[in-house]
């Protein structure tokens, strides 16, 4: 855990999202993705990072190949990770295809089922490293299903 007080930490989904690189182009034809850290919360904390404000992450993540992607992303990004958790169950990291019709119109197919982020529990929650910050962000998909949604509300009081 960071000593050093936080602006903004965020929880919720970490995922990996691979982006279509044929343009107007259905799914069904498109032949190659480039890939991303996905997810709101992390997403904000990426570019909250790079505006240069101090920020943390709180989630989970596999423990495999694409865990360890958006793990050494997040790093990169000068997110801290102290408190990322791995999930040792088996579960994945969600996927998140896109799909570029046109310069105004995308669509995204989501695998989310039994993904790491939407089991990070109740005690893998830091009060002091929450309490070390300006500010908590909460996604709306943190708090879809137990146990995540627990672990957010215990966060956010």
């Amino acid at each position: 855990m960071t000593n050093e007080k936080l602006d903004l930490i965020t929880l919720g989904r970490a995922c990996i999202d691979l982006n279509a690189n044929e343009f107007n182009c259905p799914m069904e034809e498109t032949k190659t993705f480039s890939k991303y850290v996905g997810g709101s919360p992390a997403n904000i904390a990426i570019g909250t990072a790079k505006l240069g404000l101090k920020v943390g992450f709180i989630g989970k993540v596999s423990d495999d190949q694409h865990g360890r992607f958006i793990t050494e992303y997040l790093k990169q990004a000068h997110v801290d990770i102290s408190t990322l958790s791995l999930d040792l169950d088996g579960r994945k990291s969600g996927l998140t295809f896109t799909e570029i019709l046109s310069s105004d119109e995308c669509s995204i197919l989501m695998y989310r089922e039994n993904v790491a982020d939407l089991y990070l529990q109740y005690a893998e929650i830091d009060e002091d490293y929450i309490k070390n910050s300006q500010a908590l962000l909460i996604s709306g998909t943190a708090l879809a299903q137990a146990p995540t949604r627990e672990a957010a509300l215990h966060a956010a009081f």
